[in-house]
């Protein structure tokens, strides 16, 4: 039910808008950035260090000239290390984190480099070596930029924050995971 009614704002949102902010581009971009990751047990006395790995990804839109509905991936291995002593099977943790998003993009009117905010909601997995795994839903905010390179391409910059829980071994653990990341986008338009 969550879902359906954020899309519905979305919806809605893209539809207020009006004249030329409604000429539509429809675009697909691969994203290459990093990707560090906290996690806790909830209820449990140990503390991880943060870990920051390489992050691969795309992404798929269809946008005006003030805002833009987007599908997200990307997808990152973490090793964590415990920093204190705890039992065995908890002092390293290999953990397999994906995600899949829908994002409302909001670009604000600024010539040459568009910069956005955004905020959306997804599904994340993760896989805990190779002893569990788990699905579950969370929401993420981030900021960023776009500079055209021509009338199809496009560069990117983004930073993006991510709050998700998941149940690995009967444990919940809390995950926030900060993402940067650089894109390359094709564009193409629907009205020219």
């Amino acid at each position: 039910m969550k879902m359906v009614s954020i899309l519905i704002c979305i919806v809605l949102a893209l539809t207020s808008l009006s004249g030329e902010a409604l000429a539509q581009e429809f675009y697909l971009g691969i994203k290459f950035g990093l990707s560090a990751q906290t996690s806790k047990f909830e209820g449990e006395d140990i503390d991880y260090n943060v870990d920051t790995r390489t992050l691969y990804g795309f992404r798929l839109g269809l946008g005006t000239e003030r805002a833009a509905l987007e599908v997200s991936y990307h997808q990152a291995d973490h090793f964590l290390e415990a920093k204190t002593e705890v039992e065995e099977g908890l002092e390293r943790l290999k953990l397999n984190f994906n995600w899949t998003g829908l994002n409302l993009l909001v670009f604000l009117p600024v010539p040459v480099v568009e910069p956005f905010f955004s905020a959306g909601y997804g599904t994340y997995g993760i896989r805990l070596g190779d002893q569990d795994k788990d699905r579950s839903w969370g929401w993420n905010l981030g900021l960023g930029a776009a500079a055209r390179l021509g009338s199809s391409l496009s560069i990117g910059i983004e930073g993006r924050y991510h709050k998700v829980k998941f149940t690995l071994d009967e444990r919940s653990l809390d995950l926030s995971d900060w993402s940067g990341n650089i894109s390359l986008n094709f564009h193409f338009d629907f009205m020219d």
